[in-house]
């Protein structure tokens, strides 16, 4: 059995070093702990798996291959496929296989992957947030069986705690993605807040209250804003925020909003509310006059 000789840590430090230039770019710092990876171990192939909301499935965010320099992602590992890979990943600290063939732990990916690919050691370090696992760092040695130092898999767990960071930002941005691209979708002018600042809103709101950039750097100028502009109703009661709210707000050019206010709990503890604005002005006005003329029908047959 092969015993590969510890590398020194530049690979690993530099990585540390040069974190921060990645933070604001999950994508590229997925990638970069990749190609770390496979300096820092010497191995072919450094990948990342993202695990599936069930632990059914393993999703491979980003594979390195070191000779060509080059990146891939899209495999999926199945559970009912893999089940003893599945098994070890849950309940071990790390998969340091040094004969991935023979190892039980590994030797059920033998035919549809190690062995086309002459991959014959595995270290894999699972990627927690907490306690809760939720990806696998991998490194993938090309050639015959090699067991893993202390100091490598050492090496492994700091690059998993990097990309447990980085899978979170990843998440954190695709998810305030997911909600700008639906706050904008809507009709309604929505203000996300908590109880010194604005979080969010839409273009919507700001074209709906004829608000400027200044004022919604500040809560308190946004509400002020709103107050001036609000002939009846009113913001303020929080008390009635904290069960949620349904109101009308008359302004001075005689425009009516529908207001809803929708408190944001965390451990049962208000955090912040949503106010949207529905503008009803030509609602309510065709009601008036259907009303208007309701009445009318009901004077004509009163005085016939």
């Amino acid at each position: 059995m092969q015993n590969a000789a510890s590398p020194p840590p530049s690979a690993v430090s530099e990585l540390a070093r040069i974190w921060l230039r990645h933070e604001g770019d999950p994508d590229a710092a997925i990638r970069a702990i990749t190609e770390t990876a496979a300096r820092a171990l010497r191995v072919a192939r450094a990948s990342v798996w993202l695990l599936d909301e069930v632990a059914a499935g393993l999703l491979c965010v980003d594979l390195y291959e070191a000779a060509a320099d080059r990146h891939a992602s899209g495999t999926v590992l199945r559970a009912f496929d893999f089940p003893a890979y599945f098994a070890a990943m849950v309940d071990e600290d790390a998969i340091a296989a040094a004969d991935a063939l023979a190892d039980p732990r590994t030797a059920e990916l033998a035919a549809p992957h190690l062995v086309p690919l002459g991959i014959g050691a595995r270290l894999d370090a699972p990627i927690r947030t907490g306690r809760r696992l939720v990806g696998m760092l991998c490194h993938e040695h090309v050639g015959p069986p090699r067991a893993w130092t202390a100091p490598e898999r050492k090496d492994a767990q700091f690059l998993a705690t990097r990309a447990a960071l980085t899978l979170e930002l990843r998440s954190r941005a695709r998810r305030e993605a997911l909600r700008a691209a639906t706050i904008e979708s809507t009709d309604e002018g929505i203000l996300a807040i908590d109880d010194t600042r604005v979080i969010a809103f839409n273009q919507r709101f700001v074209e709906m209250w004829r608000i400027d950039g200044a004022a919604l750097r500040s809560l308190d100028a946004v509400c002020r804003h709103i107050a001036a502009r609000t002939r009846r109703g009113s913001l303020a009661d929080p008390a009635r925020d904290e069960l949620g709210a349904i109101d009308t707000l008359e302004l001075d050019d005689g425009r009516l909003f529908e207001l809803s206010s929708r408190p944001q709990l965390a451990a049962d503890r208000v955090v912040g509310r949503v106010w949207s604005f529905r503008d009803v002005t030509a609602q309510r006005r065709a009601e008036a006059l259907r009303a208007q003329g309701a009445h009318a029908d009901a004077d004509d047959h009163g005085t016939t």
